[in-house]
């Protein structure tokens, strides 16, 4: 095997391992964060809802959240159990929990790229191992 077709070979494998790498990692990564995950209601308490018996003011609709601060959640529960957000905590400290959808599209973009790079590098690296070299003297087709 020639010194370029050798290097041309390690290049594609490390980037079709890479390729397997990031699958493996976005598939790992979101199971990990969806254990943690909670829907929760995102609420603005205010002292006037309370006089009422009513936490606060809803902001959207309850989404399926990842916190990981343990602070931005209020001591009551919504209906069902549902978690409830404190917003004017999350505005001051300025983190936003992360929300499960938005790990689920980056998770499957990683999937379909890295997934994409390993079959492309790979069927490369298996056609560059499988033909001959050209001989000396033959030209080499363009």
């Amino acid at each position: 095997m020639t010194p370029g077709r050798l290097l041309a070979a390690t290049f594609l494998g490390l980037l079709a391992l890479g390729g397997l790498v990031a699958v493996l990692f976005a598939f790992q990564r979101e199971s990990q964060l969806a254990s943690k995950a909670v829907v929760a209601q995102r609420v603005r308490p205010s002292s006037e809802a309370a006089l009422f018996g009513d936490i606060g003011e809803n902001i959207g609709s309850p989404t399926e959240y990842v916190i990981e601060d343990p602070h931005a959640l209020l001591d009551h529960k919504g209906p069902n159990g549902m978690a409830l957000l404190d917003e004017s905590y999350l505005e001051k400290s300025g983190k936003y929990p992360l929300q499960m959808k938005t790990v689920r599209f980056m998770a499957s973009v990683t999937k379909a790229g890295g997934g994409l790079i390993f079959v492309v590098s790979g069927g490369i690296l298996f056609l560059l191992l499988r033909s001959k070299p050209a001989q000396e003297g033959e030209a080499s087709p363009s």
